[in-house]
């Protein structure tokens, strides 16, 4: 008996430290705009200290990243970091959107963390799409 058809119940765990002062000079906007998405940029910019969201931000995208890779590596080939969103529900409870058609039915929850010198963000992801592509609820 084959598996086409059988729900995967594939989970991923990722995990990130990234230190504030990487971001505190982030003034090459040519380098920002690689990494982070318009709204994310705007969000960030707009804090008087940018710098920390900025960091929260990116490391969330690297545990997201891992995340995923524990799935499959087959699903970050060619992932880039702005496929990533990290957006803020309406609680302001961070969120992940991903700009990947191919990471639809992929579920993230993250919790980030910052000081004055370093942030942190952890990720879990799960898989809620069959074999055959289909995605369930």
């Amino acid at each position: 008996m084959g598996n086409a058809g059988s729900k995967e119940d594939d989970m991923g765990i990722g995990v990130d430290i990234e230190l504030v002062g990487r971001f505190k000079d982030a003034k090459d906007r040519r380098l920002l705009e690689r990494m982070f998405t318009k709204g994310e940029l705007g969000y960030c910019l707009a804090k008087a200290n940018p710098e920390r969201h900025l960091a929260a931000r990116y490391a969330a995208k690297e545990a997201v990243y891992k995340a995923l890779s524990c799935l499959d590596g087959k699903m970050v080939e060619g992932l880039s970091f702005r496929n990533i969103e990290v957006v803020n529900d309406e609680n302001g409870t961070p969120r992940v959107r991903f700009q990947n058609r191919a990471l639809q039915g992929i579920r993230v929850q993250i919790s980030l963390s910052h000081c004055d010198d370093t942030a942190v963000a952890f990720a879990i992801v799960k898989n809620s799409k069959h074999r055959d592509g289909a995605i369930r609820r």
